[in-house]
């Protein structure tokens, strides 16, 4: 544009030179005027020009940064379609995984249940047999198990120990003196011996048959039953234990209890148990006392466990005393020649 001026300026003096002087200040100011116009248009156009390349510029970093935000926009639309494809496979795959444990945990539950039904049922045929073979056994011992003939032997008597003094302090009546097994009062005693097992069995024979003719004695004291192939004696003793006697009065129970005597080598295993009371049948306050009601440690000692009650440490005593008379008559059986 400039170059145009400055051409047009240089083409002045050929031009006024041909011109008055008044035409020539008239055509200058034309002249000028229209230049004066066509650098206004000019500069005019450069500056639309100008603004319409800063428009287009605008306009190509308005879609540049269109074009970027569909990008991103695509772009971010298409990780959340591969986020969620992911997500969507990953549930898939737990769902198939989950589904196989599930699978594969019921299938180890039902192997379980058919092995314990397995095993249950198999406990029960076992438990039956056992239970079978158990009432067979049973059913033979029972055959084995007869009532004894006792031959009276009126030569053969039990020698009677002089009964001991009460002695409420005597420590062999304290605490400890009477054993409970299960819940029961039973002693128990092994012998040992130099005799045979049938030279054993004949000996208790021959003693509990004695003891059941003993002064005390009552008449349904007997030896109940034996198993001769075990070697076994059952006798059931039925007697008076007498706490204190005078020419006025008596004061005496019924002592019930049973003795098992069982000859195997050359021991004999000995149990008395089920033990009790009938006292004072013939008065009104008559009673059937179980020993474990009435002689145990809990009942018949004082707190400090150091005496005997006064009622019912009588029992307790004659009690010990007549089981320890009883043992000493089968050491002496056993071991006499």
């Amino acid at each position: 544009m400039r170059k145009v001026i400055i051409f047009m300026m240089l083409c002045l003096p050929v031009t006024l030179v041909a011109q008055t002087p008044v035409q020539s200040a008239e055509r200058i100011a034309q002249l000028k005027a229209e230049a004066a116009a066509k650098a206004k248009a000019a500069e005019e156009a450069a500056q639309k020009a100008l603004e319409a390349a800063k428009a287009a510029e605008e306009a190509a970093k308005a879609l540049e940064i269109e074009a970027a935000k569909t990008q991103q926009a695509q772009q971010k639309a298409e990780q959340e379609r591969m986020a969620a494809q992911k997500e969507a496979e990953k549930k898939r795959t737990e769902a198939q995984q989950k589904a196989e444990q599930e699978r594969i945990a019921a299938q180890k539950e039902a192997e379980k249940k058919r092995t314990e039904a397995q095993q249950k049922a198999e406990q029960e045929r076992i438990a039956a047999q056992k239970e079978a073979e158990k009432k067979r056994t049973e059913a033979q011992q029972a055959q084995q198990w007869t009532k004894p003939v006792i031959q009276p032997t009126p030569d053969e008597e039990v020698k009677q120990q002089k009964p001991k003094e009460e002695n409420e302090e005597d420590e062999k009546y304290l605490e400890g003196a009477v054993p409970l097994v299960n819940g029961n009062i039973e002693w128990e005693k092994t012998f040992e011996t130099a005799n045979s097992p049938d030279d054993n069995y004949q000996r208790m024979m021959r003693l509990f048959a004695a003891m059941t003719k003993e002064k005390n004695q009552l008449p349904s004291s007997n030896v109940a039953l034996v198993n001769e192939s075990e070697r076994t004696i059952v006798a059931h003793f039925e007697e008076w234990l007498v706490f204190a006697s005078n020419f006025i009065s008596i004061d005496r129970t019924k002592f019930i209890y049973n003795i098992i005597a069982t000859c195997q080598g050359n021991t004999v295993n000995v149990r008395l148990f089920r033990i009790s009371y009938r006292y004072e049948e013939e008065r009104t306050t008559k009673s059937l006392i179980k020993a474990e009601e009435w002689i145990t440690d809990d009942v018949c000692l004082n707190k400090k466990k150091t005496k005997l009650n006064r009622i019912s440490g009588k029992f307790r005593r004659k009690t010990i005393d007549r089981k320890d008379e009883i043992f000493k008559n089968i050491e002496q059986t056993l071991n006499n020649q």
